[in-house]
């Protein structure tokens, strides 16, 4: 609930006369999406590191959860998208042809498509329709990836709104990035120092 309010009064409303009774649920769905990728990057330097004991199994039901919500994340995307196009009402759709067919945001999302869905969709399918596999570097990869999408994404819905020079990420951009970055890094550590986390698992043996 607080995230999708996030979603309609920190990002919808810098572009006030646009608006979408779907964005934020799009907005709640492609944060779980960041989540689940986070999850499964610590999830395997967990067992990497050591820290914990976690079957191939297990690592195969995280990247089950990413797989699912890549696909919710694209869904939402396209229910907000067909509507949209299909409506036609130029208050409508002018948000997304700003953002779709004018340089340099056109590269953008491709970008965000290719790497942040189609890439980890192509992967993910392949991985999950077989026997769940002892090396995870490439789930690893997506998940980055993954991650690296859904930051250009916001920056794809929020900068076009705010630059009238459709320009992309400025130092000062980067720098604030960076400081929010550091902050969760301290504030993890923070965490980890004062309560141990239970990551062992009950089970260990393959299903």
């Amino acid at each position: 609930m607080a995230v999708s309010l996030w979603g309609f009064d920190l990002v919808m409303s810098i572009d006030p006369v646009w608006y979408s009774g779907l964005f934020g649920g799009y907005f709640v769905v492609s944060t779980l999406y960041t989540a689940f990728c986070l999850l499964s990057i610590l999830t395997v330097r967990a067992n990497a590191g050591g820290l914990a004991s976690i079957p191939p199994v297990a690592v195969q039901d995280v990247a089950k959860l990413q797989f699912a919500l890549s696909i919710m994340w694209m869904y939402f995307f396209w229910s907000q998208y067909l509507v949209i196009w299909y409506g036609n009402v130029p208050i409508e759709t002018r948000f997304f042809v700003r953002r779709f067919f004018v340089q340099p945001w056109t590269t953008v999302a491709w970008f965000v498509f290719i790497v942040g869905w189609l890439i980890p969709f192509g992967y993910l399918l392949k991985r999950l329709t077989g026997r769940p596999p002892q090396r995870h570097t490439p789930l690893v990869v997506v998940a980055v990836f993954g991650l690296v999408a859904i930051f250009l994404e916001r920056v794809l819905v929020v900068f076009p709104s705010v630059s009238g020079d459709n320009r992309l990420l400025s130092w000062q951009d980067v720098l604030i990035t960076a400081g929010f970055l550091g902050l969760f890094l301290l504030s993890r550590r923070w965490f980890f120092t004062r309560y141990k986390p239970v990551l062992n698992l009950p089970h260990t043996g393959q299903h």
